[in-house]
């Protein structure tokens, strides 16, 4: 049964960070597909031997962003 997650992928200084906002799997590397690629080797680790439940996912999501001084 396939699954869908939401990768959150970002740049900070020269490296590219992803988490999956689902289950805060989260990479880093210095190319944006290669982070992506080692996110998706963490995520069929992580759910290896585990049954993913569909109420799990992530639903209506928004962001907000937040400054301060």
């Amino acid at each position: 049964m396939k699954k869908k997650l939401n990768i959150a992928i970002w740049q900070e200084w020269d490296m590219f960070v992803t988490r999956v906002l689902e289950n805060n799997i989260s990479s880093f590397w210095y190319t944006k597909e290669e982070a992506l690629k080692k996110t998706h080797e963490a995520i069929e680790l992580y759910y290896e031997s585990e049954k993913i439940d569909n109420d799990y996912l992530i639903k209506n999501l928004s962001l907000q962003e937040y400054s301060f001084a």
